[in-house]
């Protein structure tokens, strides 16, 4: 009896949280794009970016009140990174979620990141690699905005509402939600 083996990629896209549509679209139909014989299988996670800091005058809600400690009766205390930068735990966050991913995820190797140019998403790609045990370097992290900016293309072509719900459907069969432990 002849087998079939598939060749396995995984690929971690880390962004802002509207690439919810690319995780939705799976971007080449779950086969490497590359390989028209299909024997490719892609594995794609989006990912949002660690916790982060703020900027101290983020609030817009009462025009003479844009400090955070103006609605609050304690001072806040400083962030201690710049702004919209990854805060320590954040960081510590992303590499746990990496090591997570690694015992639990059933990730098949090798993984790949992919994040666009912001500090805060490579930060967090970096450390996801890292608590997975993988290399950082040109093979396993790649920095390319063109899958974030939303516009569809022959690599990612449009999906139908329909595609999308069946995708959805099968994931949520394959991975049903855990019953609360409340």
């Amino acid at each position: 009896m002849q087998r079939s083996f598939w060749i396995c990629r995984s690929v971690l896209l880390v962004s802002c949280p509207w690439l919810a549509a690319l995780l939705l679209s799976g971007c080449g139909g779950g086969h490497g794009g590359d390989d028209p014989s299909g024997s490719v299988k892609t594995t794609v996670l989006v990912m949002r970016h660690c916790f982060r800091s703020t900027g101290e005058d983020g609030i817009h809600d009462v025009s003479a009140m844009t400090f955070y400690n103006n609605y609050s009766s304690s001072p806040w205390p400083p962030f201690g990174v710049p702004a919209m930068h990854c805060l320590p735990r954040g960081t510590r966050l992303a590499e746990g979620s990496g090591a997570w991913f690694k015992q639990y995820g059933q990730l098949p190797e090798p993984v790949r990141v992919i994040a666009d140019n912001s500090d805060r998403d490579l930060v967090t790609g970096r450390a996801f690699l890292k608590g997975f045990g993988a290399a950082v370097d040109n093979n396993t992290f790649v920095v390319n905005p063109r899958p974030f900016n939303g516009v569809v293309s022959l690599a990612c072509p449009e999906v139908s509402s329909a595609d999308v719900c069946a995708a959805i459907q099968e994931q949520l069969s394959a991975h049903p939600m855990p019953e609360p432990h409340f």
